[in-house]
């Protein structure tokens, strides 16, 4: 996945949620940093990709529009918090990475008694809280990257 052009398109890429009251989360002030980051794994997963399939004899079937550097815009505009009601916004989309980190949701009773999100396809028993990508959630492969 292309943060960049997640961006180009309109989406709003904020740092990292530090904290929460209400409707305002409090937002490290790294956007930047964390595209940055993303075109660094980007370019390094097409790189990585384009030497196995050269290395292992492998017809090069990937996309000839990906290219190895990101697409080149300018920075996204910083933010130290963001009102979600004033932006309009009422779906969060909780992206944490590859390993799941619960520890941000300490005092919200969903989990059961070894750790795991007490959850049915997604839906918990808290109301508006959902869960996606976690293991065996409908299907062996629901937490796996699908191409």
């Amino acid at each position: 996945m292309n943060v960049r052009q997640l961006a180009a398109h309109g989406v709003r890429v904020i740092g990292r949620v530090i904290a929460a009251s209400g409707a305002t989360p409090a937002v490290q002030d790294n956007a930047n940093q964390v595209l940055a980051e993303a075109d660094e794994a980007y370019t390094s997963f097409l790189s990585t990709a384009r030497q196995f399939v050269s290395n292992n004899g492998i017809d090069d079937q990937l996309d000839p529009d990906e290219r190895e550097e990101p697409i080149p815009l300018p920075g996204v505009e910083e933010a130290d918090s963001l009102n979600l009601a004033r932006k309009g916004i009422k779906t969060v989309i909780w992206a944490t990475g590859h390993a799941y980190d619960f520890n941000w949701m300490i005092g919200i009773p969903v989990f059961d008694g070894h750790g795991r999100p007490d959850q049915q396809r997604g839906v918990t028993p808290v109301r508006g809280l959902y869960f996606l990508g976690l293991h065996r959630m409908h299907t062996f492969k629901s937490g796996l990257s699908q191409a």
